[in-house]
């Protein structure tokens, strides 16, 4: 059951692709491009859920600062025993401690680019060029730089508030990853990594703008 249903989406992401080819006149790199587009507003009310939630979080939190500088002064010889009251305080106030905006994006994300992964590995072999890329079926250390790159800058313009030192060495290390991974696969994923960054960044943008909207 689980093949078949791997097997449906790398043929649908293969024959979108196909067509999207031939709609942009045999540019495979036009095609990637748009498919990310279309994915990424696709999971769009995913991310407004998510951006939502995340505001909530940090809301609620700021709310209980007083009783959590509390918790600190009374248990700060005991820092096991202050962490279970902290993780006391966010369960009764129904606050997960862990900022989910930027995973939710990226996670859903992961079956579409294995997927695309697939069709580019088994069924385009030599993809072409497009733009400074010789061939998207080749890693191009240049577009895994400037996709790392925005990888970061969609967490920094994440709609839920500054992020701490803990967020800043997670966004540090994400790009990283980033850089790593897309140094060893075809830039069509790094194309397509890096289109969807892109848009992730003026989902960030809107959002922080929309206040309203994501309360």
């Amino acid at each position: 059951m689980t093949m078949g249903l791997w097997d449906w989406l790398v043929g649908m992401f293969g024959g979108v692709l196909f067509a999207l080819t031939h709609v942009w006149a045999g540019s495979a790199g036009a095609a990637i491009l748009t498919l990310s587009v279309v994915v990424r507003v696709a999971l769009l009310p995913a991310t407004l859920h998510s951006a939502r939630r995340s505001r909530r979080m940090a809301e609620a939190q700021r709310a209980l600062r007083p009783q959590l500088e509390q918790l600190k002064d009374r248990w700060k010889a005991e820092p096991a025993r202050l962490n279970a009251e902290v993780l006391k305080l966010f369960r009764r106030h129904g606050i997960r401690p862990v900022r989910d905006s930027g995973l939710v994006g990226g996670l859903v994300q992961l079956p579409f680019i294995a997927a695309l992964y697939s069709v580019i590995r088994e069924g385009l072999g030599t993809a072409g060029r497009f733009l400074w890329i010789r061939d998207l079926a080749r890693p191009d250390p240049l577009l895994a730089l400037i996709a790392s790159v925005l990888t970061g800058w969609v967490a920094a313009t994440a709609p839920s508030g500054s992020p701490g030192p803990m967020a800043r060495a997670g966004m540090a290390l994400s790009m990283l990853i980033t850089f790593f991974v897309l140094t060893r696969m075809a830039a069509g994923i790094g194309l397509y990594w890096a289109a969807s960054s892109l848009v992730g960044v003026a989902q960030g943008w809107i959002l922080r703008r929309d206040n309203p909207r994501i309360r």
